[in-house]
């Protein structure tokens, strides 16, 4: 019910990839309102995250958020192979930094391609308080080209943690355009847009 805390998000795909809070004070919290469904991050340690779904590389990663008032700082997702981390959609103010190490990704914002690549382009896409479909294409989740197992984690990471709503997310390899904008819209409504 509205307010309860989210330990738990079941994978849909049937492969058992559920995303994971195993300590009760770092767990988002769900809420409702007006038809919506979300999760509230706190942007201090709040995160859900999985030790081993078998990311490659040529991945998407399809989801809808709403960063909090004044958020800066934040990062869609990372990813985890041995001791490295792979993050990408880093968001930062006067950030000139790549918003990725996961290889060069692309992005689309509420369906049209948008220029991301740095830092400072990404917080301009998504600014605290709007609400946006974010589609991040053609990452690579195993640089290395090892095929080793590695997570992939939502939320919370050193100084990028994100304080906001999450209306959900989908990790799927790249997809062909029609299949993509399919995937954009039906993203889009969880959050209440139209695309």
């Amino acid at each position: 019910s509205d307010g309860d805390p989210v330990g738990y998000i079941a994978d849909k795909s049937g492969n058992g990839r559920h995303l994971i809070q195993a300590t009760s004070g770092n767990r988002p919290l769900y809420k409702t309102g007006g038809g919506l469904h979300w999760l509230l991050f706190d942007g201090s340690n709040d995160e859900l995250s999985r030790a081993s779904p078998a990311l490659t590389d040529n991945m998407s990663y399809y989801c809808a958020v709403s960063p909090g008032t004044g958020e800066s700082q934040w990062m869609l997702a990372y990813s985890t192979l041995a001791d490295l981390t792979y993050y990408f959609g880093v968001v930062q103010a006067n950030g000139g930094a790549a918003d990725s190490n996961a290889g060069s990704p692309t992005y689309r914002v509420n369906g049209a391609a948008s220029a991301g690549s740095t830092r400072q382009g990404l917080i301009d896409l998504m600014p605290a308080e709007s609400v946006g479909m974010v589609t991040t294409e053609s990452l690579n989740l195993d640089p290395a080209g090892t095929g080793w197992d590695n997570g992939f984690t939502i939320g919370s990471y050193d100084a990028f943690d994100f304080a906001g709503k999450w209306y959900g997310g989908i990790i799927i390899a790249d997809q062909v355009s029609g299949v993509r904008a399919q995937l954009e819209t039906w993203m889009g409504a969880n959050a209440g847009l139209t695309i």
